[in-house]
């Protein structure tokens, strides 16, 4: 102790003696010091260099806001053994509100370990930082990754791929107003989970070994196709590898393998006539088709290329390598894709889940099992309260001859009605949480899974902390908050942590008394309830088509409200009891082409939002107009019957005239009883169930030999590359002197014909400026104007060559004069032909 003050002593004496600009320099010094201590990096635990953390986020660094992003993590740990968590953090994070994605991980030493965190980001996020942090919350590593959100009409790819040549190029597709992005992925990029795949439209497996593949990356990739994926797989010398695990989901049994030199046939489907692909020895596998498959081209009788629908999505099936001569050096590989993957097919419009925040807010907050007074109740209790306290008092105190004693009997009042409110309110909240759970269950004929999306309210009647818990197969998140009249507010979203292992759980959930805590969930389940249905759609000549059939309510369950929606039409077949059996025959009455839409990426036909058609067609007369205060009800029917409306308008969000039903026919049917299955942990609890299930039916397809037409309520459309207008639609154009607009109009699957004898373009101008009008030349690769000077529509007799891929055709429209703007009311195809 001694020799310290001794120490300080001479210290201080040698401070004191430095000049005066030293001394101030020391004193500086000393006065920052302490506060540079509290800038300094958090306490590292263990040895960062025996750490190594890398990242690869998302698909090559692209995202779908509001979707499922995976983060691939890999981890190399040579020092001690480490027990922790990967997470991911608002703190360190812009675009993920106020959750924290947690990950338990444990990592021995000498070990390395790959891992997927999957996080939802909005579209403002443009980096993700994971950190590794130990059980005593020191960070000892960190891996951050740039992103960049994808446009609601851009189209994501994911290539997986072994081959030493490298990658298949999908990217080089223009048609459509969005770009293609594309991933090239090795099998261990897989993410082994559905949801961080539905983000993803089209995913092409050639020359990989799918065998590599865990059993989790298997059932992601067919759950993935079920809801609505575009699946493409190639076959050639490695066919073997590449189908091993996808074998159950191609559209040929594959037999062996044989040789052939002429691949011509494939430049012709793709619309590229002059081309010609020819080489020794191209290696292609052979095989018999599946039921219900398609033959798109074949080769000396052989199938080449084959498709079939599989659940909501589609499978194409090459039976060569795209990645060997003679296809690796063709130019006009392109169009082929552009081929398979803008395929006339229409994404139901509730496909990509939920979509309107708003009204998932409305339906959560809705509890129809919880009745608080009515205004008449309360009007009459707040009666009898000041009658009480008033005339009563005074009544009662002046026939007692006692008035004095008013200063008692008026706190007394007071007091007991205190009471009274007190235990009403105490009553009416109950002494167990509610769990509200809405799910709406989209089931597809001949497979064993079904796609659910769900929305969790927890109700507390008091102030309480809650383990939310998702079952095996859902995922699990904060309900996003919308802002609209104050319905956005979401406890949750301030200090939410998502922890993923074998299950999704929120943790240490706090909900205060009478607030209403609000989940996401999304995933598949197994053995959904089913349908017997036997549907016929019929095309005949000058008649519109017709569906006709019956349905069989096989579900064993009431389905509520059942309504069948066609394209163009909807019928109302009331409460369909278990067993019932109800008959039904309608026209599809479409009269205007639709936009084309995969699951993400899409054309829009109108910028104005949600048009509610499916809601209303499905609700019918329960169909109550948007306020922003119409969830107060006096009684539990109308919210029964607005929380419905609010769950179906969440998901089912039409930005075009047909609902996106393209041409096929669903069932929507309401339950009390739900798959469903999210728990809490940590107090008790009571459930409220309501399901929406949508039943897609199986189509059969009759039509005669006669001719007939396909008139523009059974097409597609889409932007072509020779766009350069924003957002151009064929109805309600207009088009400045200086833009131009090209559309490729196609025939639905059901409706294509095989020989086409005359087609009719309708050209419907308003206005007095003028514009020249052109028809594709496939065979020429050229424009072709059409005379359209006098009449709206023109018929064109030898539409051979005008005749692209699956019978499309283009149509190019460019304003006569630069500084005159160009409507359009109207520009549409109707074919002529035979099946």
């Amino acid at each position: 102790m001694k020799r310290l003050l001794l120490m300080s002593t001479r210290l201080l004496e040698c401070t004191v003696s430095l000049p005066r600009p030293s001394l101030l320099a020391v004193i500086l010094l000393l006065l920052v010091t302490p506060l540079m201590i509290g800038f300094m990096p958090p306490r590292q635990g263990g040895d960062a260099g025996s750490l190594q953390l890398q990242i690869e986020a998302g698909y090559s660094q692209r995202f779908r806001p509001d979707y499922w992003t995976p983060l691939r993590l890999t981890i190399a740990n040579d020092g001690p053994d480490i027990s922790g968590s990967l997470r991911v953090r608002p703190e360190n994070n812009a675009g993920i509100s106020a959750t924290t994605y947690l990950l338990p991980i444990d990592l021995p030493r000498q070990s390395r370990k790959q891992v997927f965190l999957n996080v939802v980001l909005n579209a403002y996020a443009r980096q993700v930082l994971v950190e590794l942090v130990n059980e005593g919350g020191d960070v000892l590593a960190t891996a951050s990754s740039p992103l960049t959100p994808a446009d609601p009409d851009d189209v994501l790819v994911a290539v997986i791929t072994d081959a030493p040549g490298g990658s298949v190029d999908l990217s080089a597709m223009t048609l459509g107003s969005g770009s293609t992005a594309q991933s090239n992925w090795s099998a261990e990029n897989l993410p082994p989970l559905a949801d961080a795949l539905l983000a993803v439209d089209v995913m092409l497996f050639t020359d990989v070994d799918t065998g590599r593949l865990s059993v989790e990356q298997r059932r992601a990739v067919h759950d993935w196709v079920t809801a609505g994926g575009h699946l493409i797989v190639t076959g050639g010398p490695n066919y073997q590898l590449t189908t091993a695990a996808l074998a159950d989901l191609l559209p040929v049994t594959i037999a062996g393998t044989t040789t052939t030199d002429d691949l011509t046939a494939l430049a012709v489907y793709a619309g590229r006539y002059s081309d010609t692909l020819q080489g020794p020895d191209v290696i292609m596998t052979t095989g018999a088709l599946q039921p219900g498959a398609e033959t798109r081209v074949e080769v000396d009788g052989r199938p080449l290329l084959t498709r079939w629908t599989y659940g909501g999505g589609l499978v194409d099936y090459l039976a060569v390598d795209p990645g060997l001569a003679p296809l690796r050096r063709w130019n006009g590989s392109s169009a082929l894709w552009e081929a398979l993957v803008f395929t006339p097919r229409q994404a139901a419009s509730w496909t990509g889940g939920f979509q309107d925040w708003v009204a998932a807010n409305m339906a959560v907050r809705q509890s129809p099992g919880f009745d608080l007074p009515s205004t008449l109740q309360m009007m009459g209790m707040l009666a009898l309260y000041i009658l009480c306290i008033g005339p009563l008092n005074y009544l009662f105190l002046r026939v007692i001859g006692r008035r004095e004693l008013a200063w008692v009997t008026i706190p007394l009042t007071v007091l007991i009605f205190t009471i009274l409110a007190y235990y009403t309110g105490f009553s009416l909240r109950g002494t167990q949480a509610t769990l509200n759970r809405l799910a709406v269950v989209q089931v597809w004929p001949d497979r064993d899974r079904a796609r659910i999306d769900g929305l969790v309210g927890v109700l507390s009647p008091r102030r309480a902390v809650y383990q939310v818990i998702a079952p095996a197969g859902l995922t699990l998140r904060p309900l996003p908050e919308a802002s609209m009249g104050g319905l956005g507010f979401n406890p949750v979203q301030r200090t939410t942590t998502i922890e993923e292992s074998s299950l999704y759980t929120a943790p240490g959930v706090l909900v205060d008394a009478s607030l209403i805590a609000g989940f996401v969930t999304t995933g598949f389940v197994q053995d959904p309830p089913r349908l017997t249905s036997d549907v016929t759609l019929t095309y005949a000549a000058d008649a519109p088509p017709r569906l006709a059939g019956a349905i069989t309510n096989t579900t064993g369950q009431t389905l509520e409200k059942a309504t069948l929606l066609v394209p163009g039409g909807v019928a109302h077949l009331g409460t369909l009891a278990p067993g019932e059996n109800v008959a039904f025959d309608m026209l599809l009455t479409g009269t205007r082409s639709a936009p084309l839409s995969l699951v993400n990426g899409s054309e829009n036909d109108l910028l104005t939002g949600n048009l509610n058609l499916t809601t209303q067609d499905v609700m019918g007369a329960s169909f109550m107009p948007m306020t922003y205060f119409y969830y107060d009800s006096a009684n539990g029917r109308d919210r029964v019957a607005r929380q419905r409306q609010d769950l179906l308008g969440s998901v089912a969000f039409d930005l075009d005239f047909s609902g996106g039903r393209g041409d096929r026919a669903y069932l929507f049917g309401w339950a009390a009883s739900s798959p469903l299955a999210v728990t809490l942990g940590g107090e008790s609890w009571v459930a409220e169930d309501t399901a929406l299930f949508i039943f897609e039916l199986p189509l059969a397809l009759e039509h005669g030999t006669e001719p007939l037409t396909i008139s523009p309520g059974l097409t597609v459309w889409v932007s072509t590359g020779d766009t350069t207008t924003a957002s151009p639609s064929p109805y309600n154009l207009t088009l400045g002197g200086a833009d131009q607009a090209g559309f490729r109009f196609m025939m639905l699957p059901s409706a294509r014909l095989a020989a086409v004898s005359w087609l009719e373009l309708t050209a419907r101008r308003s206005g007095l400026n003028t514009a020249s009008v052109f028809l594709w030349d496939w065979g020429a690769a050229d424009w072709e104007a059409l005379d359209l000077s006098i009449a709206m529509r023109v018929r064109v007799e030898e539409p051979a060559r005008f005749l692209g891929p699956d019978g499309a055709v283009q149509v190019l429209i460019v304003p006569d004069n630069p500084n005159d703007y160009v409507s359009y009311d109207q520009v549409d195809v109707t074919w002529h032909g035979t099946f």
